[in-house]
């Protein structure tokens, strides 16, 4: 067992790879920290700054929001179109 990467002791709350799991209340909520939404408002920004955009920046975003999209209400995104290149 990692130890420096273990919690060993209980609590209702843990933010796990930028993902706020909260268990106070009587059912679990999962929310995102405000430095993930932060960074993808800085990527949504240069991306559209720049004059052209490359797949490889619209794919990182598109997988930002894909990575969120349960934790931020209605949940379900359209990004079908987006990712079939």
């Amino acid at each position: 067992m990692n130890y420096e990467k273990s919690s060993l002791e209980s609590s209702l709350i843990k933010v796990y790879l930028r993902y706020i799991i909260d268990n106070t209340n009587d059912k679990m909520v999962i929310r995102v920290t405000k430095d993930k939404i932060r960074k993808l408002k800085r990527d949504i920004r240069k991306t559209l700054h720049k004059g052209t955009v490359d797949v490889r920046s619209l794919a990182r975003i598109a997988g930002q929001c894909v990575s969120m999209c349960k934790c931020i209400l209605p949940g379900k995104l359209l990004l079908k179109t987006c990712t079939a290149v």
